[in-house]
């Protein structure tokens, strides 16, 4: 598969053929690692005649992944993660961001990684929070887990040598930090998961830059022929000059709702964010921002400044049930988006598109897939 003596075998069925099954049916998840030959050059006979030797490289973890998703996808809808690919390989797989060291300057370059990822057609991807070779600081390892639950691939992984990573070494605060952030992103999993499915149907990335905004032509995932017209979703618009947001790789999108802004020094104590000319509002104590240009947030360490986008619908997974949570624009309105399936296999689906106008919050839907929450809260913010 790695080129010894391989020649022109479709090594993506081979490689397939070879995985445990029994293992596959009951996990459906697959780590290639490192899936690219690192250290052997190919043979002459592992290389086709009009193509190059990196050519042939690089398209052999691509084969990996595409094999491992075909031999699975008939029994249970894989999960499968890769650190090499190919232009295509986000069909299969998800990636992260390499072997990157524990320091603060490589945590601040995830951000532009991450989106430069995104904005290259592969939406799935994060860091090893906390880096992978090196000894992280507390305070390193809080914020790099603090701004890491706010992108796809989340986990904790370092080198083979390094001192232990998990949480609670670190001490009781900030295993209490971790533990927050880990119970936000599970309450945040609707809201991922609808972005997931946008990815998969759109290609938009689930991480975006801030520029991201100025485009209002933001990919929407289509409506099936005859099942009625798109609802509105909120625009915005760049301020300052032409061009600012296009450098700017210290904040960062989730989705279109939320601006995760990390702390990326260390004893930082402010956090300067640039933001757009639309409404915002303060994730965690709902201060409506108005007509700025930036915003400079006080931080600690249990915290980094996440706002949330005025025209958004949040939703959330609160109290057993389901949370709208309705950021109304300066226009009073707002719009969102909830996609459910069974989470496994290729069956039955549905979206449910919200708007919220007049005090009223409508309700567009399609799919035939159960509605699976119980209870519906509709929870508006900006209002007294």
């Amino acid at each position: 598969l790695e080129g010894r003596d391989g020649g022109h075998v479709e090594g993506h069925n081979v490689y397939g053929m070879q995985m445990n099954r029994a293992g596959f049916d009951a996990l459906g998840k697959y780590w290639g690692n490192p899936g690219e030959e690192g250290r052997k050059p190919h043979p002459s006979t592992a290389l086709e005649t009009d193509s190059s030797r990196g050519e042939v490289i690089s398209r052999s973890p691509e084969r990996q992944t595409k094999g491992q998703d075909a031999e699975t996808k008939e029994r249970k809808r894989p999960w499968i993660v890769s650190r090499s690919g190919w232009v295509g390989n986000q069909r299969y797989a998800w990636n992260w961001t390499g072997d990157s060291e524990s320091s603060w300057a490589a945590m601040r370059m995830t951000v532009g990684q991450v989106l430069n990822m995104g904005l290259s057609g592969q939406p799935f991807t994060g860091p090893d929070i906390g880096g992978f070779s090196g000894e992280p600081g507390a305070e390193l390892f809080v914020r790099w887990f603090q701004m890491a639950a706010f992108m796809p691939f989340f986990r904790v992984h370092s080198a083979k040598g390094t001192s232990p990573r998990e949480p609670w070494v670190y001490g009781e605060e900030v295993l209490g930090i971790c533990r927050e952030f880990m119970k936000l992103r599970e309450r945040l999993m609707p809201y991922l998961y609808t972005l997931a499915w946008e990815a998969s149907q759109t290609g938009a990335p689930v991480c975006r830059p801030l520029f991201w905004l100025e485009d209002p032509l933001t990919p929407q995932p289509p409506l099936p022929a005859g099942e009625g017209e798109r609802l509105p979703s909120p625009r915005g618009r760049r301020v300052g000059d032409e061009g600012e947001l296009w450098g700017v790789d210290e904040v960062f999108l989730l989705g279109n709702a939320l601006l995760i802004a990390p702390v990326l020094e260390l004893g930082a104590k402010l956090k300067r964010i640039p933001l757009t000319s639309d409404r915002w509002y303060n994730f965690w104590r709902d201060d409506v921002l108005d007509d700025s240009d930036f915003v400079e947030s006080r931080v600690t360490l249990d915290r980094i400044p996440v706002l949330v986008r005025g025209g958004s619908i949040l939703p959330m997974a609160e109290g057993g049930g389901l949370t709208l949570h309705v950021y109304p624009d300066r226009e009073g309105r707002a719009s969102g988006v909830v996609y459910s399936d069974a989470g496994e296999g290729y069956g039955a689906w549905r979206v449910d598109r919200f708007v919220w106008e007049d005090g009223t919050l409508r309700k567009e839907e399609e799919g035939e897939f159960e509605w699976m929450w119980g209870e519906v809260r509709v929870e508006v913010h900006g209002v007294s």
